[in-house]
Parts: C-alpha cells; structure tokens; sequence
C-alpha cells in the first residue's frame, strides 16, 4: 500500500488521528486488477476508495493527490473516475500497457501527496509484484509473483494521546486479481474462478501471491498464417492458369473446325422405282418338260 503523505501541523487529538489514519489506512480500500492478453499487453485497474467520513476531514489533500494523480493517468493515455458508493468515496484509474516491463513499472505507481520530508508521515506498508513472460512456440507463459502486507506494527502508531485508534484500522482491505489471457495452469493461495486468481487481505494480515498462467501466443502464429496464405495464393493461381489454358485449347479447337473447308458426304446411290410408263419385261418362259414313256 502507498501511503499518502501528510503536512506536519500543531496536533490536536482529531488532528494526530487524522494524521494516523492518512499514514495507516491511506488506501481504506485498495484494489488491483491486471487483465493480460496473450501477447503480454492488457489492462491495469487501480481502484483507491477512502471512508466518506475521512474524505470530508481531509478533502482538500485527498481530492487534490488523488485527481493529481488521475491527470496524469490520463495523459499516459489512460482514465480515471470518482464515484461514492456505500459509504466510501473511490477512485478508479485503468491504464493499459503494451509489454510485460511497462505493467511492472506501473503496479509501482500509486497517488501521492506533498509534504516536506520531516513533515509526512512514513509509509508503513509496503506491498510488491512482479510479473515475468515466458514465450513459447505456440503460447506464451505468465508467472506472478509477489506479497501484500496489512500489517501495522505497535511501533508506528506513535503516541495517540491514550486514544484507540485500532477501530479505525479494522476496516483496512487490500485485493490484487490477475486474469490470465487462457487458463491458470497454477496458483499459491488466493480465489480461483475462471481464469482468474483474487487474493485479499484485511487489517494484520498478509499474503505471498504466485500464479502461473498462459495464453495462445497468436504473434508467434502470424508468419505461419502469412506462409499459409501466400501458398493458398499460389495455389489459387496455379489453377486458374489451368483453367484458362484448358478454356484456350478448347476454344482454338472448336475454332479449327469452324474454318476447315465443307466435303459432300459420300452417301451409297439412293434406288427409285420405276414409274407407270416403264415398259414392262417380262419373265423367260421355260419350254416344257415332256415325260419319258
């Protein structure tokens, strides 16, 4: 957790708890969610939400830091938004991120406010992620490492002036999800659903995070998919070649027989009968044949 820095000034008992409460519970509710793509890009989410009630004694540093913050979230290309939701006042920044090295330098990065350094309070937490790729011939391998902690030790507190503040701490919540681009392949703690793992912790709590996960690495699929092509390309060409040459041939053929020359038929003589005034022949007439006696 980041812890927002607070400007030194004479202490009352409401002004050393606020200073508490900025040092110790800063980010109330804080929310980290990573969404990766095969190809190691994707989406961070960092969501700060703050008690209604510690916003309106400290809304000029609040709102200041935190709309600070969200300017130059957007002028890296990504948005932020304010919203109130039961009871709490949130901040919402999503930045995307193109490589695996840029969203490491990005879980780092959190609001801060100003202060001179003998006047801010210390952070006392602080929380660590690391994300590795692995590419592979067909996929690509991610591993997630790292440790939240909410664990405030008796030390830090100071001298409160005899007042409790721990209910002020009780309230403290802390998660980190990551979505895997396919499937989780392993995990170490959390809540699976899907493809994807959510760790969370509370005040005095602390967590070691380790998921590993992967995708379908589609840019290491592109040349095959240009070799692919190109030869279905080839292909195609190769035919239609053939075809028109076989349409070619057919066509000169068909254009040979059209210019040879005609030959009348050679048909056997057609017989005619012979018409009424045909003289009439007529058949020999055999002598007779007499009996020897």
């Amino acid at each position: 957790m980041h812890a927002l820095k607070y400007t030194s000034r004479p202490f009352t008992v409401l002004g050393l708890l606020l200073a508490l409460l900025l040092s110790l519970t800063a980010c109330v509710h804080e929310d980290r969610a990573v969404t990766l793509k095969s190809d190691g890009s994707g989406s961070y989410v960092l969501t700060i939400g703050f008690s209604e009630q510690l916003v309106s004694l400290a809304s000029d540093q609040i709102s200041s830091a935190m709309d600070e913050f969200g300017a130059k979230v957007r002028q890296q290309g990504g948005s932020y938004r304010h919203y109130d939701d039961t009871g709490y006042s949130y901040w919402a920044y999503t930045r995307p991120f193109a490589t695996i090295a840029q969203l490491n330098q990005l879980v780092q990065d959190a609001p801060q406010s100003g202060g001179s350094a003998n006047g801010s309070v210390p952070t006392t937490t602080q929380d660590t992620f690391t994300f590795t790729q692995q590419s592979g011939f067909l996929s690509n391998t991610f591993h997630v490492t790292g440790h939240m902690s909410m664990i405030v030790p008796q030390s830090s507190l100071g001298n409160t002036g005899g007042v409790d503040i721990t209910p002020y701490l009780k309230d403290m919540r802390e998660s980190f999800s990551v979505t895997m681009p396919g499937s989780i392949t392993s995990h170490q703690g959390g809540v699976v659903s899907g493809n994807t793992v959510t760790y969370t912790i509370h005040y005095n709590q602390q967590t070691d995070i380790d998921v590993v996960g992967g995708g379908l690495n589609l840019a290491s699929l592109i040349p095959y998919a240009i070799g692919a092509g190109a030869l279905i390309a080839l292909l195609l060409i190769l035919a239609g070649v053939l075809l028109w040459r076989r349409r070619q041939r057919a066509a000169n053929l068909r254009a040979e027989r059209e210019s040879a020359p005609a030959y009348a038929p050679a048909y056997p003589p057609v017989y005619t009968p012979a018409g009424p005034d045909a003289p009439t022949v007529a058949a020999p007439v055999e002598p007779p044949t007499s009996d020897a006696s």
